[in-house]
C-alpha cells in the first residue's frame, strides 16, 4: 500500500514539476529573469533609417536575402566614354504611368484607456499591422518595461503582418520599385460607434488604386471593446475583423490571386532557457463533407528551418499546407496569433461543387533566421485561389478575416477549434487535471494566483 502511494505521488509531484516550468516564468517574472543578451559585433542599424522597402519579389520573394541586399554594380567606370560631338544622342527613358501617391502616416486602433484589451499601430505602408499589444496589466514585456507586445517584435524586417502583394497591382508598381505591401496606400477614415448594450467599436479603413485603372483595393480593420466581455472565456476583444475587398473597375470581368503575409515578430520571453519556441501551426479541413472535423499540423522553427534548406538544396517547392484552413497562425509558450477565415472554407459558392476556400495554400515561411535554428522568426504566407470578379452590381469581392491575438486559453481557443494549439506535453492528462483545479481556485474561489498555486501542491501532496 505504502509503495502505491508513493509511485502516485511521485506521478502528481512530476506533473506539477511540468506544469510550474511551464508557468512559473510567467506567474513570477522577477524571480526569472531574462538572460543578458551577448554582445553583437556586427554595426547597428540607424535608428533614423526608417523600414526599408520591400523589393520586387512581393511580400516573400525569393529575392529577399535576410542579411540585407547589396547594391548591383551598374558598369565599370573604367569602360566609359566621353561622348563627342559626333555622338548620337542618348535614347529616352521609357515615360511610366504616374503612381497614386498618399501621406505616410500611423493610425492607432483601440485604446486601453476606453476599455480595448488591445491597442494596435497601422500604418499605410501597405495598409499593415506596424504593432500589437495587450492592455491588461497581467500582461507586460518580461523585463517590466511595458504592455507585452504579440507583434512587431522579430528582427528587422520588411514584412507586416497583414500585408497583401498581388500582381495586378504590382506589375505597375515594380518600375518604381514597390509593391502593394511597400507602397503607402489612402487612409480614407478612422470611425468610433457604440452598439446600444453592447462594447464600443473602432475602425480604419484603407484604400488603393491600381496603376493602370482595373482596379481598387479596399481593406479594414475593426476592434471590439472588452468592457462588456468575460475575458477569460470570451475571446472577442482579443480579435481583429479584417475585410479586404478588390473592386474591378473595367467593363469586362477579371481574375487576380494575392499573397496575405501571416503574423510576424510574435516574442520569445527567454531564448536562453524556454523550451518551447516559435510554431506555425494550422487546423486543415481534410474532408469536404465535414467543416467541424479539424486535423492540427505544425512546424516547429528548428523544423522548419530544415525543411526549406532541405528544399532550397534539391531545388524543390518549399513545404506548404493546400488543403482548406478553419485557422493557421504562429504561436508560442502562452499566446497565438491565428488568422481565421469567417466564412465556410468548404462551401461551394460559385456553384461549381467544388469547395470555394480562399485560399489554395497555406506556405510556412522563415522570416529571419538566426545561429541557433530553434530561435528563428517564422510566419505564414496565405497565397489565394483565383479570385474572380464581375462588372456592374457584382463588380467587387470581399474575403473576411478575424486575426486572434491574445492568450493560449482552452475556452478562448475552443471558439474557433483552436485548442490544439496547447501544448501539454507527454503528460497530457495530468497537466489538464492540474490545470482545471487550478482554474478552479482562481476563477471560481477568486483566489490569487500565488495562493492557488499553494492550494495546488497541498492536494498533490495529499
Amino acid at each position: 500500500m505504502d509503495a502505491r502511494r508513493q509511485i502516485v505521488t511521485f506521478v502528481f509531484m512530476f506533473g506539477f514539476i511540468v506544469l510550474w516550468m511551464n508557468v512559473a516564468p510567467r506567474l513570477f517574472p522577477q524571480f526569472f529573469p531574462k538572460p543578458q543578451p551577448k554582445p553583437n559585433v556586427a554595426q547597428p542599424a540607424d535608428p533614423d533609417a526608417g523600414p526599408r522597402p520591400v523589393g520586387d519579389a512581393g511580400i516573400n520573394g525569393d529575392d529577399q536575402n535576410i542579411e540585407g541586399n547589396e547594391p548591383a554594380i551598374a558598369g565599370d567606370p573604367d569602360d566609359a566614354t566621353v561622348a563627342g560631338p559626333d555622338a548620337p544622342a542618348p535614347a529616352e527613358a521609357p515615360q511610366t504611368a504616374k503612381l497614386p501617391e498618399f501621406l505616410a502616416r500611423e493610425i492607432p486602433l483601440g485604446d486601453a484607456k476606453a476599455g480595448f484589451l488591445q491597442e494596435l499601430m497601422l500604418t499605410t505602408r501597405g495598409a499593415a499591422i506596424e504593432w500589437q499589444r495587450l492592455t491588461e496589466k497581467d500582461y507586460v514585456e518580461v523585463d517590466r518595461s511595458g504592455p507585452l507586445k504579440l507583434l512587431g517584435n522579430g528582427e528587422p524586417t520588411t514584412l507586416r503582418t497583414l500585408a497583401v502583394s498581388t500582381t495586378a497591382f504590382d506589375d505597375g508598381l515594380e518600375q518604381a520599385g514597390k509593391s502593394l505591401a511597400s507602397v503607402d496606400w489612402e487612409f480614407v477614415e478612422k470611425s468610433s460607434e457604440r452598439i446600444p448594450d453592447s462594447d464600443a467599436w473602432q475602425k480604419v479603413v484603407f484604400r488603393y488604386p491600381s496603376p493602370n485603372g482595373q482596379w481598387e483595393a479596399i481593406k479594414t480593420f475593426a476592434v471590439k471593446s472588452g468592457q462588456e466581455i468575460d475575458p477569460e472565456t470570451d475571446p472577442q476583444g482579443y480579435l481583429v475583423d479584417v475585410t479586404l475587398t478588390f473592386r474591378n473597375l473595367g467593363d469586362q470581368p477579371a481574375t487576380l490571386t494575392y499573397d496575405l503575409q501571416g503574423p510576424v515578430g510574435l516574442p520569445i520571453d527567454f531564448p536562453e532557457t524556454d523550451r518551447y519556441f516559435r510554431e506555425v501551426e494550422a487546423g486543415t479541413l481534410e474532408d469536404p463533407s465535414d467543416p467541424d472535423d479539424v486535423s492540427h499540423v505544425q512546424y516547429t522553427a528548428a523544423g522548419l528551418v530544415s525543411e526549406v534548406a532541405d528544399a532550397k538544396e534539391k531545388q524543390a517547392l518549399p513545404p506548404s499546407w493546400t488543403y482548406p484552413v478553419k485557422w493557421a497562425g504562429v504561436d508560442v509558450q502562452f499566446f497565438a496569433t491565428l488568422l481565421i477565415p469567417a466564412e465556410n472554407q468548404l462551401e461551394d459558392r460559385n456553384g461549381d461543387g467544388k469547395p470555394d476556400a480562399y485560399f489554395k495554400a497555406v506556405q510556412p515561411t522563415v522570416v529571419a533566421e538566426t545561429a541557433e535554428s530553434q530561435h528563428s522568426d517564422i510566419s505564414l504566407l496565405f497565397r489565394s485561389n483565383p479570385v474572380q470578379v464581375g462588372v456592374g452590381a457584382n463588380n467587387e469581392v470581399t474575403h473576411t478575416f478575424q486575426i486572434f491575438l491574445g492568450p493560449k486559453r482552452a475556452k478562448l481557443l475552443k471558439t474557433f477549434e483552436a485548442e490544439d494549439v496547447i501544448s501539454f506535453g507527454w503528460f497530457s492528462f495530468i497537466s489538464k487535471l492540474m490545470l482545471g483545479l487550478l482554474n478552479f481556485f482562481h476563477h471560481s474561489l477568486l483566489l490569487p494566483y500565488g495562493i492557488a498555486i499553494i492550494l495546488l501542491t497541498v492536494v498533490v501532496q495529499a
